[in-house]
């Protein structure tokens, strides 16, 4: 079995090494971007801001044409990340709880959502009732639209929640310490 190597000798100098704790893994956001640009959604939800380096990337796989929301909960990294993404077209940070924003949002419907706010089962549970509920076919998805959770695998215990709703999980354990990735796609509607 391969042992798992450190961050900073898989990237040596390179600027994934400074991310804060909490970030997602380079690789992780590496696989969300993929699937960006493999269906080019129009519009696509982040939350879980922190330092808006996955914004960031996210921003630059969907490009200039969509529109990115990312939400952040605490003041002062909505600050930051506001700073660094200020003068990216078509990206907003807004500083919001995202269930609160879920409730509320009545704009166009999610191509893309990547989850990694508030890791507490009964809240992922909640945003991604509200995202689609799989018993009703109700939610803010387009069709066939993609909604990806981090930190499914360990202590958070969110993997259940996504195989519940007929998602599936990615593990990825051999490159780092890593959360995984959950991966649910909205039910596309016959034409």
């Amino acid at each position: 079995m391969n042992k798992p190597r450190l961050l900073e000798e898989l990237f040596p100098n390179h600027p994934y090494a400074d991310w804060l704790s909490g970030s997602c893994e380079p690789w992780t956001v590496g696989i969300i971007c993929a699937l960006i640009q493999a269906t080019s959604p129009r519009f696509l939800l982040e939350t879980g801001t922190l330092e808006a380096m996955t914004t960031l990337r996210m921003h630059c796989a969907s490009g200039e044409d969509s529109t990115l929301i990312s939400l952040e909960c605490m003041k002062d990294r909505w600050e930051e990340a506001s700073t660094k993404c200020l003068d990216l077209k078509g990206v907003t940070i807004l500083n919001v709880e995202a269930v609160a924003f879920l409730l509320n949002y009545k704009g166009p419907k999610f191509d893309f959502v990547f989850l990694d706010d508030d890791h507490g089962v009964d809240h992922v549970a909640m945003e991604l009732d509200l995202l689609h509920n799989f018993a009703t076919g109700e939610g803010l998805m387009a069709p066939g639209g993609i909604i990806c959770i981090h930190d499914v695998h360990g202590t958070f215990g969110l993997g259940a929640i996504v195989v519940a709703r007929h998602g599936f999980l990615l593990n990825l354990p051999i490159l780092h310490k890593s959360g995984g990735l959950g991966i649910l796609q909205t039910p596309v509607r016959p034409a």
